[in-house]
């Protein structure tokens, strides 16, 4: 996120040096938001899906494509966000309802 700070810039609406310092994303054993996810979906190039209790909404997929807006080489990753911590998902129904977080 440091070496690209214009294209996270844009998401955050902050000066990534800003954003880095004031959550400790730098620090050793700070958690992860969805910018950090993000991050991670651009930099390994794949779709990153989480499955969380969206908004008070009930529970749904989100999905994280890369902010480069190159067509995805890898499978996705799957996590699921329990009590605020995510964890890797090992099983996946088909047919699920899916949101889009960062549409390009």
């Amino acid at each position: 996120m440091e070496d690209n700070q214009i294209m996270f810039a844009e998401v955050e609406n902050t000066p990534m040096e800003q954003y880095l310092s004031v959550s400790k994303m730098k620090e050793l054993g700070t958690w992860e938001t969805g910018l950090e996810i993000l991050a991670f979906s651009s930099l390994c190039n794949t779709t990153v899906c989480v499955y969380c209790n969206w908004g008070g909404q009930g529970w749904r997929w989100l999905l994280y494509k890369p902010l480069t807006g190159h067509q995805t080489r890898y499978p996705c990753v799957y996590l699921v966000n329990k009590h605020d911590h995510f964890e890797p998902v090992l099983d996946v129904q088909e047919d699920v309802q899916c949101i889009l977080q960062n549409p390009t």
